[in-house]
């Protein structure tokens, strides 16, 4: 089964999963952007991506709080 991402138009792989989320592990985000991510404790959050100096640092856009959750997975917002 082969989804296009809206987005980036490029189709989405074995590594991914349930509604064409990335997961982390395998596939970092291509540019800085906002997102929404599967976090450890299982919730899905809007998020702001940047790859600042090589650390990756996800920030929500509720009171731009740092999220103090691990992000698993990720995808494009629509």
């Amino acid at each position: 089964m082969s989804k296009v991402s809206e987005k980036n138009e490029q189709p989405c792989t074995i590594a991914d999963v349930s509604g064409c989320f990335f997961l982390l592990t395998e596939v970092k985000p291509p540019k800085t952007d906002s997102y929404e991510v599967i976090t450890n404790r299982g919730r899905v959050v809007e998020c702001r991506y940047e790859n600042f100096l090589g650390n990756d640092i996800w920030e929500t856009k509720y009171e731009n709080h740092n999220l103090n959750e691990k992000v698993v997975a990720w995808r494009f917002l629509k």
